[in-house]
This record gives structure tokens, C-alpha cells and sequence, in this order.
């Protein structure tokens, strides 16, 4: 039986990235990482090299493995606390709810997602960083055109985007802020991508990572410590069986293993024969898995047999029985 690759993301750009690198004689795990970098060009309000993830990985012929690179909480080596931390809400209005996020740079974590794809990339990938790199690094340098879905979320966090000088200069570089149709370009960014494709540019240590020090200097807690100690972590899958399959989720410390685990569970223990039915259960799914997680239900494991008739009362009452 034959097999195609796919590739699935949040912008083309992205996507034609990834196809790219398979195209070039790749692996998926070359492609996954071109696409990441992409993303960090052309999904500036969704995804950065600062930011941090997750990446479950199956190489042919070894055990899957999740890669975790997310986040950490910074202050290693600092001796006081910032003597003005800088930290403030901001509301975001979206459509269904408003919610509160939190920024300054004493909001600042330590960055993952940078080591994260350059040791995927060193373990498992096939081409040379300075391929992977190409397509992000070409799309950079020519800037994109915003289309509507990134012009919406631009205009719904702005308030956090340009809260800064160096926000403002990029998405309102001529007094209103960027929208559908514009061109963007962050130069910075594309400085930093030429610079790692030569091996010159190093976030975790080195110039870059004291200038980051001295930003943070009385108002956040990131440190070049902090930087230099970042270790990407792997770690042994969860797995959850459902019908004949096996499911890999994070394990611990993330939450979102767990939380997939019970919404596997509630799927299994409520079957559905029609569409409608099926509608509903997921929308009570939903719902359900919220609601245990605020009881401290956040594994299967948890569940007691009332639980369990609890939820199949609630879709007989959802379904009018």
C-alpha cells in the first residue's frame, strides 16, 4: 500500500513550507520543523521562537517519544526580586467571553520552542539546518500579505501586540494598525533566522541572551542563567486506548493528556448511532470534562461509577429521554 504525506497548519505558507522540505528529499521531521520556524513568520500573533510546545514523535523502528520544550518559570541566579515587576492585565475581547492574559516583562518566561526544533531537528531530521531553515528565512525576507483570519486576531489582541514600542513599529508602523491586505515584515526576525542558518545566532547563551538580561534589568525576572540551564525534556507518552486504537498524549506536567483521556473515556461509555446523537454527546463531552476538571478530576482513574451514571443521565436529558 502506497503513502502519501500531508500536512495540515494554520497557513498555507506554513503548509508550502513543510511540503518543501519533503520535496527536497526530507523527513517528516525535517518538514515539521521547517513548518514550525515558517509559523514564527507568517503566524506572528499565534506562535513565536519565544514561545514553548510539545512534540510527539514516532521514529521509524524506536518507541514514540514526546519532546517537551515548553515554557519554564524563570528567576535562576537573580539574588532580588525586580524592584518594579512589570505586570499587567489586559482584556481580550472574544467573541463568546471576555478574558483577562497578563504581560509586561515580569510576565516573561523561559523560551522553549527554539531548542525544541533545533533538537528535534539534530536527533531525528535527515537535511542540513540551512535547508530547513530556507523556506521560513525566503518568507521572511519578502514579508506576507495579511490575509482575514490574521488581520481578526491582529485586531483582537492588540492591546497586547503593540504594548511596546518595538510592538508598535511592527503592526502599526504608520499610526492604525495592520489589517487585510497589508504587507508585514518583521526584519529582526529575518536578521535572526540568516544568522542561525550560518550558526551564528544562539538565544540561550552568548550576547544575545546578556542583552535579554539587561532588558529585564528591575522590571522582569528572565535571566542568561535561566537561558543557559534550558534543557528540552522527552518524555514516555501516555497511552489511552480507544476502541482499537492507542492514543499518545503528554503525560504529565501538562493537563491536556489527562483532560483527552476522560473525553475518550465519556466517548466510549456513550455510544451514538446517528449524527444528531452524536452532536450532542460531543457538546456535553465538552462541557463535562470542564467541569471535573474544576472538581480536580483530571484523570480517568477518578472516575466512580456515579460519575459515570451521572453523565449517561445527563444525555438522556440532553436527547429528550
Amino acid at each position: 500500500m502506497s503513502c502519501r504525506p500531508a500536512v495540515a497548519s494554520g497557513h498555507s505558507a506554513v503548509t508550502a513550507a513543510a511540503c518543501d522540505l519533503l520535496a527536497a528529499g526530507g523527513n517528516a521531521f525535517d518538514a515539521i520543523i521547517a513548518g514550525g520556524f515558517a509559523s514564527a513568520v507568517a503566524e506572528p500573533c499565534l506562535t513565536s521562537l519565544g514561545g514553548g510546545g510539545f512534540l510527539m514523535a514516532q521514529p521509524a523502528r524506536e518507541s514514540a517519544c514526546l519532546y517537551d520544550f515548553f515554557t519554564d518559570t524563570p528567576g535562576l541566579g537573580r539574588t532580588a526580586t525586580p524592584e518594579n515587576p512589570e505586570f499587567y492585565p489586559i482584556t481580550v475581547a472574544f467573541t463568546g467571553s471576555d478574558q483577562i492574559f497578563h504581560i509586561g516583562r515580569a510576565s516573561i518566561a523561559v523560551p522553549g520552542n527554539l531548542k525544541g526544533y533545533l533538537e528535534v531537528h539534530h536527533q531525528l531530521g535527515r537535511l542540513p539546518l540551512a535547508e530547513v531553515l530556507a523556506p521560513a528565512l525566503e518568507l521572511s525576507r519578502q514579508g506576507l500579505i495579511l490575509n482575514s483570519t490574521q488581520a481578526y486576531i491582529m485586531a483582537l489582541l492588540e492591546p497586547i501586540m503593540t504594548a511596546t514600542a518595538e510592538g508598535r513599529a511592527l503592526y502599526r508602523p504608520d499610526g492604525p494598525l495592520l489589517g487585510e491586505g497589508d504587507h508585514f515584515r518583521n526584519l529582526a526576525l529575518t536578521d535572526f533566522l540568516d544568522s542561525l542558518s550560518h550558526g551564528d545566532a544562539d538565544l540561550y547563551d552568548g550576547n544575545l541572551a546578556a542583552r535579554i538580561e539587561a532588558d529585564m534589568e528591575g522590571a522582569g525576572y528572565l535571566t542568561a542563567r535561566d537561558l543557559r540551564g534550558y534543557r528540552v525534556r522527552r518524555r514516555t507518552p501516555r497511552r489511552t486506548s480507544h476502541g482499537r486504537y492507542q492514543v499518545l498524549t503528554p503525560p504529565t506536567p501538562s493537563i491536556g493528556g489527562g483532560r483527552i483521556a476522560l473525553g475518550l473515556k465519556l466517548l466510549g461509555d456513550c455510544p451514538a448511532n446517528d449524527p444528531a446523537t452524536a452532536a450532542v454527546r460531543r457538546a456535553l463531552n465538552l462541557r463535562q470534562v470542564h467541569e471535573w476538571r474544576q472538581q480536580g478530576i483530571l484523570e480517568p482513574a477518578q472516575l466512580t461509577p456515579a460519575h459515570q451514571r451521572e453523565t449517561a443521565s445527563k444525555l438522556r436529558q440532553a436527547l429528550g429521554g
